[in-house]
């Protein structure tokens, strides 16, 4: 059963799933369905290469449906251009009234 199935789902919460690229095409598509307003990817692997770049890119170019998002406890350490993309789309958050980031580095 995917979530298009699941037509009332507004909120869903991954936290501590050991999310990491492994996992980018199936949290970037659920990233990019907009009846999702609420997302809870803290506490999980995202970190990597590209991973995070790509859900700042989905923030900033795909989805501006979230009203809460927590990234926190994720490994964006010292990857400033993903900290930069992904603080950019969450500027791009119509109706944003949480959004949680933690970073590590100088």
């Amino acid at each position: 059963m995917g979530i298009d199935k699941l037509p009332f789902i507004r909120a869903i919460g991954l936290k501590n799933n050991g999310l990491n690229e492994i996992h980018e095409k199936e949290v970037l598509d659920l990233m990019s369905q907009s009846k999702i307003r609420s997302l809870d990817l803290s506490c999980n692997n995202i970190g990597g290469k590209n991973f995070p770049s790509k859900i700042g890119k989905n923030l900033r170019d795909v989805s501006t449906h979230f009203v809460w998002i927590d990234l926190t406890q994720n490994d964006f350490t010292y990857d400033h251009n993903a900290i930069s993309v992904i603080l950019s789309g969450l500027k791009r958050q119509k109706e944003l009234q949480y959004a949680g980031l933690t970073t590590q580095g100088p």
